[in-house]
């Protein structure tokens, strides 16, 4: 909270420092050795100044030299406060460290303490001997005494910033990162802007008696397949990193919130240049501002809600390949129970049960309502809707991760 950008600069050259990586700071990760990947994995969780870092086998599949430089950062970081805790079947990693824990075949703790006493307890010259009393002997649990026990250390709680501003920080972030990404980008005014020119081929210019139902219809269900689609790879593509900042703390709530605060006005704009292009080029009727207006607060309630509803399933689903086979599932129901293909009351009565659980039927009577042809309104259970799907977002969420 509160970190000035010349404070982030200073710490990213903090962590260079401290892992030797100074001379490769303008060399993409991709390009960097295997030795340096690891060490830039470290750096990148040092920018958060941590109090412990538990790594598994770090010094695996590295050359002894590029092992050893690893292990005196490492050393270093031990020295600087930080606790380091790390697996490793290299005997020569154990020189650098204060405690070492020896684990025996079948999960049995044999040792804990020194590496000097190690050496003692097991009868051996070298590290590397200790592995095999460990494999030739049948292991004696390990009795865990008093000075075996670290020294418990006061430390001072971080604290933790507030919801609101946890949401102001990500939504940030998620305006960075679709900034930043011409092609997601172009991928969400472009499919817009095909589906409106859909349109502007489909219907003819002032029929409206014919189409208007039907145009009705199609701008409700552009409303709801806009939202779904800018809502359902949102958070399949995030899910490693989601896991791991809830490890520290991230909040749920404030997480999709932000989603929705950075996606909600690209939905509005989508929507005003619908219209705009419809009724410009005679393809609804002569309207008045406020019945725009009107149209404009619908279709947005609608998307929103199919937003949510994309976020539900984005969360749902464990990749983003599901996430995409679920589109025609979600979008169908929208298709064939909204009351356009037909009407609510020539519907079997499961079918009337299922469209009163469909989002784009009340989406459709809402419109219907705006322009005067039918419909009672759906607006309030949009609303109801959107805050469903987010809730049950939030729920699976806090469950996968």
């Amino acid at each position: 909270r509160g970190t000035t950008r010349a404070e982030i600069e200073a710490a990213v050259s903090d962590a260079l420092h401290s892992l030797e990586l100074e001379h490769r700071a303008d060399v993409r990760v991709g390009s960097l050795s295997g030795g340096q990947r690891k060490r830039a994995s470290i750096a990148a969780e040092l920018l958060t100044r941590p109090r412990a870092l538990f790594l598994d086998e770090p010094t695996s599949g590295l050359d002894p030299a590029t092992a050893a430089a690893l292990m005196r950062t490492l050393r270093g970081l031990a020295e600087q406060g930080t606790t380091v805790i790390f697996t490793t079947h290299n005997s020569d990693d154990l020189a650098a460290t204060d405690r070492v824990a020896f684990m025996a075949p079948g999960g049995c703790v044999a040792f804990v303490g020194t590496l000097d006493d190690a050496l003692v307890r097991f009868g051996a010259r070298r590290n590397a001997d200790i592995y095999d009393r460990l494999v030739a002997g049948t292991c004696t649990p390990w009795r865990v005494e008093a000075d075996d026990r670290l020294s418990p250390v006061a430390v001072a709680r971080e604290r933790r910033i507030g919801p609101v501003q946890e949401w102001a920080v990500l939504s940030r972030r998620n305006f960075d990162v679709l900034s930043r990404n011409p092609l997601t980008l172009a991928i969400l005014a472009g499919s817009p802007a095909l589906v409106i020119a859909m349109f502007v081929v489909l219907f003819k210019p002032n029929a409206f008696g014919v189409n208007l139902d039907a145009t009705a219809y199609w701008m409700a269900f552009a409303a709801f397949f806009f939202g779904l689609t800018f809502g359902l790879l949102q958070i399949a593509t995030e899910m490693a990193i989601v896991r791991r900042e809830r490890l520290v703390g991230m909040r749920v709530g404030p997480y999709l919130a932000a989603k929705v605060t950075v996606l909600a006005p690209i939905l509005l704009g989508v929507i005003v240049a619908m219209l705009a292009t419809l009724g410009a080029l005679d393809r609804l009727p002569n309207l008045g501002l406020d019945t725009y207006w009107r149209l404009t607060v619908s279709l947005l309630a609608l998307a929103v809600a199919a937003l949510a509803l994309g976020l539900l399933a984005s969360a749902a689903v464990t990749d983003p390949t599901q996430a995409t086979l679920a589109l025609p599932m979600l979008c169908f129901p929208a298709v064939l129970f909204a009351g356009a293909v037909l009407p609510i009351r020539d519907m079997a009565a499961v079918g009337r049960g299922i469209s009163v659980f469909v989002p784009a039927r009340w989406g459709f009577e809402a419109v219907q309502h705006d322009l005067g042809i039918g419909g009672s309104g759906g607006r309030t259970i949009l609303v109801a809707f959107t805050l469903i799907f987010f809730a049950a977002a939030a729920r699976v969420l806090t469950a996968k991760t």
